[in-house]
């Protein structure tokens, strides 16, 4: 099965679907960026808007 990478605004919204995933789809492989994208840029990371 493949990773599932999700990312949002704050962390919130993604950290909720990533448990339901894994608690009720059953899926293994889901990850949540903590913090969202607002920290994944504040910590210098690179991103791209389209």
């Amino acid at each position: 099965m493949s990773q599932i990478i999700l990312i949002c605004r704050t962390g919130n919204r993604t950290g909720a679907l990533a448990r339901h995933l894994v608690e009720k789809l059953g899926y293994t492989q889901v990850y949540s960026v903590q913090n969202g994208i607002t920290r994944w840029v504040s910590d210098g990371n690179p991103a791209a808007r389209h």
